[in-house]
């Protein structure tokens, strides 16, 4: 069993949404790797976070740019091509490690600031950023892996087994946040 299998079997609970029926995979498009960055702004504490109305549309996109690098990646995958495979999963480290540091600076930091007074709010917000964390620490275990040692004919399947187990955590992770968590951020 890969290590995603242990980890996401046993971090089943409320917070996963399953994948929807019938939903298909997103086509390999050209390299989007987004370029946006978090807006300038200082950093300031959790007190004076301030409400960025660009926020979640930005992560959306983050989102995206993630499954069409996981599509590019799936494909190479499914069709034995593993020469590109490690640029596109550095490409993949670079955006995913991005989305989480903005996550954390900008979107949790303000949502755990304004339910602050709303207890079962906030330990449900707590309780996904700490699940987020831990699948990303996965995530990064996966990519060193396989970066280190580029699958080749003979560890391709390997790869693409684990990169499924991966894409599919990924999957539900993004439509959990995008229907039910990223609704909660509203300007106080």
């Amino acid at each position: 069993m890969s290590f995603f299998s242990k980890f996401f079997q046993s971090n089943r609970g409320s917070t996963q949404v399953p994948p929807k029926e019938g939903r298909a995979a997103a086509p390999s498009l050209p390299s989007t790797v987004s370029k946006r960055r978090a807006a300038a702004a200082p950093v300031v504490g959790a007190s004076s976070m301030p409400y960025r109305p660009e926020l979640v549309d930005k992560l959306k996109a983050d989102h995206q740019d993630l499954l069409d690098i996981y599509a590019r990646l799936s494909a190479a995958a499914q069709m034995g091509h593993t020469a590109h495979i490690a640029e596109d999963l550095m490409a993949f480290r670079r955006g995913f490690q991005n989305h989480i540091l903005v996550e954390n600076l900008n979107f949790y930091v303000y949502l755990e600031r304004i339910l602050a007074n709303r207890p079962e709010e906030l330990g449900y917000v707590r309780s996904l950023r700490q699940d987020m964390n831990g699948i990303a620490k996965v995530v990064a275990d996966f990519i060193h892996t396989w970066i280190s040692q580029p699958p080749t004919a003979q560890t391709v399947g390997q790869f693409e087994t684990e990169l499924t187990v991966m894409g599919q955590a990924l999957s539900a992770r993004i439509e959990l946040e995008e229907s039910r968590l990223y609704v909660l951020y509203v300007a106080v």
